[in-house]
């Protein structure tokens, strides 16, 4: 310091540390994209629009204006970019009970792509119906989502194929008149979705009747295509 004044420094002393902050920077790994978060905000679901997404994902949790004393709505979102999942819950904190879920979920490729999984099924009380079940390909580089209903069609699961051959029809009937499939991505099942089957009025599980093989259908997914187990059994 010289009478009073502060030296201004060498810019061959700055430059040094330049070059070694753009360096770093260079380095420094990039933040990789979301691709569940652009699937979601390309897939259409039914009551949720562009802006009400942003929210959702923004935030995890939005109360729209519609709610009321009586009956306070909310939406909730459970995402994992790591293994390519996402569920937004729709329901009611008080008031009624009945609910309604979103469930997407990525299978990667052989070629680098993914099979994206959606799922849309409502419900109130014990009750659950499947309502959509769509399959499309994503291609990250250009961001592009395409409708697969090949695929979809080959994840299709009917009470029969719970049923051991030779089932009396009117237990099957008196069966199916009381259930429902509705199939989850969100599981602990390896690599794939499951179809699982509900009973509304059965008091015991679902293993006494003699002619259920089980209660749940998975999909494998093998990087190319989902394999269909036999049913099963929950433990």
């Amino acid at each position: 310091m010289e009478n009073g004044k502060r030296q201004a420094q060498s810019p061959m002393k700055i430059f040094p540390i330049i070059c070694f902050f753009l360096l770093c920077q260079s380095c420094a790994p990039a933040q990789p994209p979301c691709v569940i978060c652009d699937v979601v905000q390309q897939i259409k679901i039914e009551g949720v629009d562009a802006q009400l997404k942003d929210s959702i994902l923004l935030h995890q949790r939005h109360y729209p204006d519609t709610s009321d004393a009586d009956h306070i709505e909310y939406y909730s979102l459970t995402l994992d970019s790591i293994k390519g999942q996402a569920r937004i819950d729709f329901g009611y904190e008080s008031g009624q009970r009945a609910y309604a879920v979103d469930e997407i979920s990525l299978f990667k490729k052989s070629d680098g792509n993914f099979k994206v999984v959606y799922s849309h099924f409502t419900g109130a009380n014990s009750t659950v119906n499947q309502n959509d079940l769509l399959v499309f390909d994503y291609k990250p580089k250009t961001k592009n989502l395409t409708i697969d209903k090949v695929a979809a069609a080959s994840l299709s699961v009917g009470f029969k194929d719970f049923f051991t051959a030779g089932t009396p029809d009117s237990v099957a009937r008196d069966f199916e008149a009381n259930a429902d499939i509705y199939c989850s991505l969100f599981h602990e099942a390896e690599n794939g979705i499951i179809f699982r089957l509900v009973n509304y009025l059965l008091s015991g599980p679902l293993r006494d009747n003699k002619y259920l093989l089980g209660e749940v259908i998975a999909f494998k997914w093998t990087g190319d295509a989902f394999v269909k187990s036999e049913p099963y059994f929950e433990e």
